[in-house]
């Protein structure tokens, strides 16, 4: 019998009342917050880095910041 896994939800997927328990759903461990800035970090160097007709709008991005 194959377990149901949970489906995890968007932040701006989830309506007001469901806060809370979505809230508490989250991973807060060291390595759960790691994988949140890893994914923030492949979405941004996916989008503005890695593409296929680059400009400078990543790199001047990131010196901005």
């Amino acid at each position: 019998m194959a377990s149901v896994a949970p489906v995890k939800k968007k932040l701006m997927d989830v309506k007001i009342g469901e806060l809370p328990s979505w809230i508490l759903r989250q991973d807060f461990a060291p390595k759960g917050i790691a994988g949140v800035f890893q994914r923030g970090y492949q979405w941004y160097d996916n989008r503005y880095v890695n593409v296929k007709k680059g400009n400078t709008a990543g790199v001047s991005t990131v010196l901005a910041a």
